[in-house]
């Protein structure tokens, strides 16, 4: 139970704090909405909360519904995107050299300005992105090894998941932009950990795209442990190509990774690669170099229609069951965008380590952040919560939102250091990673419920 008592003390802070906030928050808001409270008091709803239960279960047809986001492009970048080789070709302004890695989402979504899409429903697309989370941690040496264990984990866990949407994953060639970390293990299992996001639901061909030659020895790495666990069961082709290698002149960023790959990858579609050897073949498959060789197109033809960008931090979260629908919005020319999930430290993923009780980069596992909903994507929806972001109530807060409280926080005072995730369910995904996230990375919310498809 996530009660918000705890200390005498640090609960009489909160309620100094929290008292004005009905002033504030529309009183239809609730962060876990419960069927069975038909109360508007913001108070007695916060108060009630962390002891709500999820709404029963609910036996309707999953359907995938979307939300526009031209309002605010910023709520759908996540590092990654879905969408076809049509639209992606609309992205011309890829060959500009430029050092905002982020440009690699954005340029394509105002190349697609009236079509990007997210679901209402966040499990059904989805990523959970690891490296804002371990960073939080990784100069803590046990940290780091429980860090890579979760990935393992995670990674060996995966299984083939059998669907109808075959026809949509096996067309789909998914980019990874790849730039390895200093630590060689973190590097390769993180990558391992995405790639097996992707197999598992059946993509047809995984771009693992980096900038050096001498980069494709660990990516070799982490392609056996993929196969090693996928065996022959996976029709999954697996690539290393390397991505232009141009220098953006910035100081901050000398290469633009991201946009680099994109780039590559548009010159090999439309045919300019520099030699056959590392343009169709590489990128496409050597049978996509059949096809276009036997139709002369000055467009490569191939047998992918789809392409799903994404970086070497980042695992696939989806509904398999919402796959012939996602497939059926890529074929009207929309772009998929997937919620950024947000993990954040939480101490029941460090249990047992010393570190669990360092409030510096942990959130303890205790008072209202003790209760975690376990949801599995497969029974339950997480459900959008709208525009509204609780943590503009608590400003100001730091540039990664999530992170603010850590640097205030206190064993006899962490939860008025953290009043930003007060409103925010934690929520762990059972079929996902299995480590507790907040919210989005943007600082949207979604609530829990059981039955997919309800949102």
């Amino acid at each position: 139970m996530r009660a918000i008592a705890v200390r005498t003390r640090t609960r009489t802070a909160m309620l100094l704090v929290l008292v004005p906030l009905a002033l504030v928050i529309p009183s239809y808001y609730s962060p876990l909405y419960n069927h069975n409270n038909g109360s508007n008091n913001f108070n007695e709803q916060l108060t009630n909360v962390h002891r709500s239960h999820l709404p029963p279960p609910n036996n309707v047809r999953a359907q995938v519904k979307y939300l526009t986001v031209e309002h605010d492009l910023s709520e759908a970048y996540s590092g990654s995107w879905w969408t076809s080789i049509s639209s992606f070709l609309r992205y011309e302004v890829v060959e500009v050299v430029s050092p905002s890695q982020e440009g690699a989402s954005f340029e394509l979504f105002n190349a697609n300005i009236d079509k990007v899409r997210m679901t209402k429903d966040w499990l059904d697309l989805s990523v959970e992105h690891m490296s804002k989370w371990w960073k939080i941690v990784e100069g803590n040496v046990p940290a780091l090894n429980r860090v890579i264990h979760i990935l393992r984990k995670y990674t060996t866990s995966r299984r083939i998941v059998h669907h109808d949407g075959k026809d949509v994953t096996q067309k789909t060639l998914v980019v990874i932009a790849y730039s390895p970390y200093d630590k060689a293990q973190l590097t390769k299992w993180s990558l391992a950990a995405t790639i097996a996001s992707h197999i598992s639901v059946g993509m047809g061909r995984i771009v693992v795209s980096g900038r050096l030659p001498e980069e494709e020895e660990l990516v070799l790495e982490a392609f056996d442990i993929v196969k090693k666990q996928f065996q022959v069961n996976s029709p999954t082709e697996l690539s290393f190509c390397l991505a232009m290698n141009e220098a953006t002149n910035d100081a901050g960023t000398h290469f633009n990774i991201p946009k680099s790959a994109l780039k590559k990858l548009r010159r090999v579609l439309l045919g300019n690669a520099t030699t056959e050897a590392e343009g169709i073949d590489c990128w496409l498959g050597e049978t996509s170099n059949k096809i276009h060789k036997a139709t002369k197109a000055n467009i490569v033809e191939s047998k992918w229609k789809y392409i799903f960008f994404t970086e070497q931090d980042i695992l696939l979260a989806t509904r398999p069951s919402s796959l012939v629908a996602m497939g059926a919005a890529l074929d009207q020319g929309y772009v998929l965008a997937p919620h950024r999930l947000q993990p954040i430290p939480h101490g029941s993923d460090f249990k047992g380590l010393e570190v669990a009780n360092d409030t510096a980069c942990i959130i303890p596992a205790a008072g209202p952040f003790e209760h975690v909903y376990d949801v599995d994507s497969n029974k339950m929806s997480c459900c959008d919560a709208g525009r509204f972001k609780p943590m503009t109530i608590f400003e100001p807060y730091d540039n990664f939102w999530w992170q603010s409280g850590f640097s205030k926080a206190s064993p006899d005072d962490y939860v008025t250091a953290h009043k930003h995730l007060l409103l925010y369910p934690l929520i762990r995904l059972t079929n996902g990673t299995n480590v507790v996230f907040v919210g989005s990375e943007h600082g949207k919310l979604c609530h829990p419920h059981f039955g997919a498809g309800v949102c």
